[in-house]
């Protein structure tokens, strides 16, 4: 009861500072055509026809599903892995103005929203995949009833494919700094990139993870995965086999 009330508070405050109307219950939620952000008026772009928008607006800004606010170190350059229609990367400029925020999603349909949500000189989009190396994938499109999208669809690799995927270790060092804040939902394409020797150089790690028991992926194999290089700070399971966690580098 007493967590119920928490989240109902902490929803209407952040509602309040967005700009939104008082709400009483969940149902009552409904999708803003614009926000405050920063003190500016931004007009929200999004698919009007998937209820999933509303769910990831709600998580994002609302819940702070990714413990962006729990984040108190400075943070100058962002990437994020999974960027869909642009909100995740909007709470990331919300909270961290001055941060050079780097953005993909591979999903093409998804491109239009995030250019009208993001407009920010300081946010570069790349209509791309991350992965373990370069080369070409499809989508294969997934809607389920509550998640956090991160582009509406899990990646194969596909030497026919439309859609350009980059080494995620390649990007990071091309960068040439350190990489203070990774966020990143890829649909189940984290493990391989986890096996990347370019985590030594990043500071925060807040992500969505997929389980997969059947493939040897399980949260065993997850920490054992991270704890290479991170220690977990914040642990919130979503369903059975996939949840959010927040990872600091053991050097913080």
């Amino acid at each position: 009861m007493l967590e119920r009330a928490l989240q109902f508070f902490h929803r209407n405050f952040r509602a309040k500072k967005l700009g939104m109307p008082f709400f009483t219950s969940v149902a009552k939620i409904a999708m803003p055509n614009k926000i405050y952000i920063n003190g500016k008026i931004q007009g929200l772009s999004y698919i009007k026809e998937d209820t999933t928008s509303l769910i990831i607006f709600r998580e994002l800004f609302l819940d702070d599903c990714y413990y962006f606010e729990k984040i108190n170190s400075p943070v100058n350059t962002i990437i994020d892995i999974g960027a869909n229609i642009g909100f995740s990367t909007l709470a990331l400029h919300a909270k961290f103005p001055k941060a050079t925020i780097h953005s993909f999603e591979p999903n093409p349909n998804l491109k239009v929203h995030f250019i009208k949500n993001c407009p920010n000189k300081n946010i570069n989009f790349y209509n791309k995949a991350v992965g373990a190396k370069n080369c070409k994938i499809s989508l294969i499109e997934q809607k389920r009833e509550q998640q956090i999208v991160s582009g509406l669809g899990v990646s194969i690799e596909d030497e026919k494919g439309g859609i350009d995927q980059i080494n995620f270790e390649e990007f990071v060092n091309g960068i040439g700094v350190g990489i203070d804040l990774v966020k990143m939902d890829c649909e189940g394409a984290e493990w391989e990139v986890l096996k990347l020797k370019c985590w030594n150089k990043v500071k925060i790690l807040t992500m969505e993870y997929h389980l997969s028991p059947k493939e040897n992926k399980t949260m065993e194999k997850l920490k054992e995965l991270l704890q290479l290089n991170f220690k977990i700070i914040k642990h919130k399971k979503l369903e059975e086999n996939s949840g959010i966690l927040l990872c600091y580098h053991k050097s913080i």
